[in-house]
């Protein structure tokens, strides 16, 4: 349940024109519900679980991951998330806003193992959260949520670190980033182990062909994906690099799947033009 929703307004002039400068962001008080079922979705074969033509993670390989579940009313969804600090978890708005008036009742993060259904997963709420909600439909697919304790620092559950802020403008083009997620499959099911694959970003050139494409999104490109129906994309997952200090770098947030004139492309938030988001909601320091 819902209990309080709060609009303000914050000047976000570093973001591209095409974000309205005044941006309005929704801040939502959430309620832990009582008497929670945990339920899972139905998933393939450990050993057959694929995501666009990658493979499964070994368990603590990306130990900021988080598998959510989003109750709205009678319903549950799915979504991939990541730990940005101890109590903070980013991931994409439309996991968790259908409009803006049917934001979901509850979000419930698992971290700490590759298997979804782990026993050792240690579990929260979110009782805070904040998202992008423009009279203009301009609406960035990232949002943040507060988890309702701290998750403890272990070999399988750390922190995500973020861009440097000299970076927020920075596109990212040409580089190569790891995108990972427990995304639905084409077979309709989820896979248990978390999934991973290689992409490369492209240039603007390629990427923004299209003039509705948000320019404080990116796009990447698997080398061997041509068709939609090798699977569903792995909404609110995260987008890596591994920079000099071989440390990774949360770099995009996966939004949705988009055809390009040269095949299919994963369209992802950039997170280094939304830090000061982030800052003014979470409090992490810019690096």
């Amino acid at each position: 349940m819902i209990l309080n929703i709060v609009i303000f307004t914050i000047f976000l002039n570093q973001i591209n024109a095409e974000l309205d400068p005044n941006s309005k962001v929704v801040t939502i008080d959430l309620k832990i519900p009582e008497n929670y079922a945990i339920t899972y979705p139905t998933t393939t074969n450990l050993r057959d679980s694929r995501i666009l033509h990658g493979s499964s993670a070994a368990n603590g390989q990306f130990p900021f991951a988080a598998f959510l579940h989003i109750q709205r009313g009678g319903s549950l969804t799915h979504c991939t998330g990541s730990l940005i600090s101890s109590n903070w978890i980013i991931t994409a708005r439309s996991c968790f806003v259908i409009n803006p008036n049917l934001p979901a009742d509850s979000l419930l993060a698992f971290l700490g193992s590759n298997d979804m259904q782990s026993a050792s997963m240690v579990n929260s709420f979110a009782n805070r959260g904040a998202y992008f909600n423009n009279d203009n439909g301009i609406n960035p697919n990232i949002a943040l949520f507060r988890l309702s304790i701290d998750m403890p620092t272990t070999s399988f559950i750390r922190t995500i670190r973020l861009p440097r802020l000299v970076n927020e403008n920075f596109g990212f083009d040409d580089f190569n980033t790891t995108t990972i997620g427990w995304g639905r499959q084409a077979n309709n099911l989820f896979p248990r182990l978390l999934q991973f694959a290689s992409f490369r970003i492209l240039g603007v050139h390629l990427c923004f062909w299209n003039t509705n494409f948000p320019t404080f999104d990116f796009c990447s490109q698997h080398q061997t994906l041509v068709s939609m129906t090798d699977t569903e994309r792995d909404i609110g997952g995260a987008s890596v690099i591994f920079e000099g200090d071989g440390q990774m770098t949360l770099i995009g947030i996966t939004s949705a799947v988009m055809n390009l004139p040269n095949g299919l492309a994963v369209s992802s938030v950039r997170v280094s033009s939304f830090l000061r988001f982030i800052n003014e909601h979470t409090g992490i320091p810019f690096r």
